[in-house]
């Protein structure tokens, strides 16, 4: 972090005269004046809050933390994508049980492996939708802390995701 001239709401202002480089931008006008909002709430030039939220990502907190989002995203990803596998496959069973039920010579064919085998499958979809629920929670969660400009530290992000009870993919 460069030297402070000045303390201005929650940052410190850098000396201009640290910083050689100049150069032009080109933004979205929607990303700019999300950038003046958030400047103007935090009390800060348009630069100071460029600075502020570039020096942010170099920091190794905020990497971790990213890299964190990103594993959850995934998590959530997978979790939706075994839902949708599990749905389609149980919709199919449910075609075949109603052929079933028709057949008088199949009354008998499902056997307490079966009933047992649907148990576990109901219980991992259960688990499942749990699991894409805690995490969209806590995206969501990561996106309003950012948007009102107070993003969570990992240690934060973390506890949450045990208190969440939310199981990320191992490598």
């Amino acid at each position: 972090m460069v030297r402070c001239s000045q303390e201005r709401g929650a940052y410190t202002i850098p000396v201009m005269s640290e910083y050689a480089a100049q150069f032009k931008l080109r933004l979205s006008y929607e990303l700019k004046k999300q950038l003046e909002v958030s400047a103007r709430e935090g009390a800060r030039s348009l630069t100071a809050e460029i600075l502020l939220r570039l020096e942010r990502s170099f920091e190794p907190d905020m990497r971790v933390c990213m890299a964190l989002r990103a594993e959850l995203v995934a998590a959530r990803a997978l979790a939706h994508s075994a839902i949708d596998v599990m749905s389609r496959k149980n919709s199919a069973y449910v075609v075949n049980d109603a052929a079933r039920d028709t057949d008088p010579s199949r009354i008998d064919s499902a056997s307490a492996d079966d009933r047992g085998d649907e148990d576990f499958e109901a219980k991992t979809l259960q688990w499942l939708q749990a699991q894409n629920d805690a995490t969209t929670v806590l995206l969501a969660e990561l996106a309003y802390a950012d948007a009102v400009g107070k993003p969570m530290s990992l240690e934060l992000v973390r506890c949450r995701i045990t208190e969440l009870d939310i199981h990320l993919p191992q490598d």
